[in-house]
């Protein structure tokens, strides 16, 4: 021990609330209270083996990078602990991948981080035990279902609302990923990848399928990450694929005067003005001819519906700032929501995207030269995921004290694939 610490008195009381004495309470445990130079109470403890070692390996990785040892004024594990994480992220964590039991988890998050596990009891003192034993009983009581009528408590809610959302967009996600992958199938031969031009409407959308593929597989990832900032970035990508195909669908000119011409290298070229290239403008090669590719997001909105306009305002726009340096987004990146308190983000992050996938598959059913089950194969699969999804955006827009318009908009949205009649081959 060093001189500035002075350990209690063993007659003192035991200020882990035990009620008891230090000598016949945590003085007999592997760890000491005491008293700093300054007075204030403070806990010292000896460092076990294996956490001398990690040390030793962080000041070894310290001085690797900066050319010199830390001193008293570093952080030494700033490395290895990112300031920005906290309990609560850590918590929601182990409760997505299952690692401890719920109940202890929730005992972790409301403790501050205590964790006691075998091998450690004997530097916790016995009033903080005693405190993560009620938070377990705690949790338990608050998790239970009420059987008088009375409304759910958040614990309730959050547990349960997760487990369920979490579970539809385990399912949704890679069928809609495979039904991508049938429509690229059945639009494409055997090498046609190799060198892939668009020259159609249907090689766009083969296109257009397969970026959402990767795009939705790498949601997947992001979502068993918690990155709920990131997904919101790639989702506002699904949101714009799906307004570029439903315009491609509802007007024929769309695609051969803005899409076609920046494709095709063989006719056109694009524009070059004052040296620069141009890339909103292109100069057919033959005649001379000079033409606006430019498309803005009033026209992707011409052919929208009201519910597709509503999603550009509530969604596009605030994802936006997940896409460019948008000091708005910073308190987002920072916020981490109480595990026990709020709905998981990056699932509903990642229901978002669900929703706007299953938009895609309806525009790319709606191309002109698709194969001819495409719209009645569409319809039946939106229709089965329609009530699912309908109850998880219900959920979402549950919540009393987290209230978000989009949710009401989405759930529009996925009513709708339930409303649908499907196409009849004759």
């Amino acid at each position: 021990m060093t001189a500035e610490f002075v350990e209690l008195s063993r007659d003192e009381r035991c200020p882990c609330r035990s009620g008891r004495k230090y000598g016949r309470c945590c003085g007999q445990k592997a760890f000491s209270f005491g008293r700093n130079a300054a007075g204030e109470l403070v806990k010292q403890t000896k460092l076990v083996p294996e956490a001398a070692e990690i040390i030793r390996a962080e000041r070894d990785r310290y001085t690797a990078y900066y050319g010199r040892p830390p001193s008293k004024e570093d952080l030494l594990f700033a490395f290895s602990l990112n300031p920005a994480d906290s309990i609560y992220s850590l918590a929601r964590d182990l409760l997505k991948h299952d690692v401890l039991p719920p109940d202890i988890i929730y005992a972790y998050c409301r403790s501050d981080g205590l964790m006691p596990v075998e091998g450690n009891l004997d530097v916790i003192s016995d009033g903080d035990l005693a405190e993560f034993t009620d938070l377990r009983n705690e949790y338990d009581e608050l998790a239970e279902t009420p059987d008088d009528g009375s409304h759910p408590t958040a614990v309730w809610f959050v547990t349960n609302g997760n487990g369920y959302i979490g579970q539809v967009i385990q399912e949704v996600l890679p069928a809609v990923r495979m039904v991508l992958s049938d429509f690229l199938a059945r639009h494409s031969e055997q090498g046609d990848f190799v060198d892939f031009q668009i020259k159609t409407p249907v090689d766009y959308a083969n296109f257009s399928a397969h970026k959402s593929m990767k795009t939705i597989r790498t949601i997947e990832k992001l979502c068993e990450h918690s990155m709920p900032e990131a997904i919101y970035a790639l989702t506002r990508g699904l949101l714009e694929n799906y307004l570029y195909l439903n315009t491609i669908a509802n007007d024929p000119t769309f695609f051969e005067q803005k899409v076609a011409p920046r494709a095709d290298r063989a006719n056109f070229a694009f524009a070059v003005k004052d040296g620069r290239i141009d890339y909103n403008r292109v100069i057919h090669q033959a005649t001379g001819a000079e033409q606006s590719i430019w498309v803005t997001n009033r026209a992707l909105l011409k052919h929208a519906t009201a519910t597709d306009r509503d999603l550009f305002d509530l969604f596009y726009q605030t994802a936006c700032q997940f896409v460019h340096v948008d000091v708005l987004s910073a308190r987002a990146y920072f916020h981490e929501a109480d595990p026990f308190d709020e709905l998981d983000p990056s699932s509903l992050a990642t229901l978002v995207a669900a929703v706007l996938s299953g938009q895609l598959i309806s525009a790319l059913s709606r191309i002109p030269g698709v194969d001819a089950r495409m719209p009645a194969d569409a319809v039946h699969f939106l229709r089965k995921l329609s009530d699912p999804m309908s109850i998880s955006l219900q959920l979402a827009s549950s919540d009393p004290e987290h209230k978000n318009e989009v949710w009401a908009v989405l759930k529009r949205v996925v009513d709708s694939w339930g409303l649908e009649s499907e196409v009849v081959d004759t």
